[in-house]
């Protein structure tokens, strides 16, 4: 599936990529878009209030950075005490 995203920040470009499948992992789905300023992929959670971000040189690495970011938010949850944030069950 292709998709045609567009940088957050200002007079960010629009870049093309695709992904086979949606980014989600342990119940959290995701989107990222490439910012031209830091020449770099930017994401976050979409089906959660918490704030999960990640992001990756390249669209290869997109994935495994999200996969970090889940589980770097999840450690430092347990590590509080505090109780993780569910995932909501459909994209938002």
């Amino acid at each position: 599936m292709d998709f045609a995203l567009k940088s957050p920040f200002a007079g960010g470009a629009i870049k093309k990529i695709s992904y086979n499948e949606a980014m989600e992992y342990k119940g959290y789905q995701a989107s990222a878009c490439y910012n031209a300023e830091f020449d770099a992929f930017i994401g976050e959670t979409t089906n959660t209030s918490a704030m999960i971000s990640f992001d990756s040189p390249d669209e290869k690495g997109l994935q495994k950075a999200f996969e970090d970011a889940v589980d770097d938010y999840l450690a430092w949850c347990a590590e509080s005490g505090e109780k993780p944030e569910a995932p909501r069950a459909s994209w938002s």
